[in-house]
């Protein structure tokens, strides 16, 4: 009998011990991509810290930040910022939503980079 290797496993196990080592984290929404075995992490960062969300996991998971697409969301301009890494040997990605703001500014991230949220027209 050949064992087949369930591709959800080994991410909802990463996420399993994610939750439990760090209880106190951003409210996220967790998902997981069955054909590439990617965590998938969404958080909407005016109810979770904004970029403190930000930093908070690119500091955790050692991830590099990135900003994506800007959208509306309740008449208010959101920048999406992804933030990518492995975990645990699972591939993990978490977009941010955060506000876009008027004047650019920076935020410097653990790593040293910097990122520059999108700036609105």
């Amino acid at each position: 009998m050949s064992k087949v290797i369930d591709p959800q496993m080994a991410p909802a196990e990463a996420l399993r011990e994610f939750i439990a080592e760090h209880p106190v984290r951003p409210a996220t929404r967790w998902s997981i991509d069955e054909s590439s075995g990617t965590l998938l992490g969404h958080v909407y960062g005016p109810l979770a810290g904004g970029v403190a969300a930000v930093d908070w996991y690119a500091e955790v998971l050692g991830a590099q930040a990135a900003p994506s697409h800007v959208y509306e969301y309740g008449g208010q301009q959101l920048q999406v910022v992804r933030l990518s890494a492995v975990w645990r040997d699972v591939p993990v990605l978490v977009d941010v939503s955060v506000p876009v703001v008027l004047e650019p500014t920076q935020v410097r991230m653990a790593d040293g980079t910097v990122l520059v949220p999108a700036v609105a027209a």
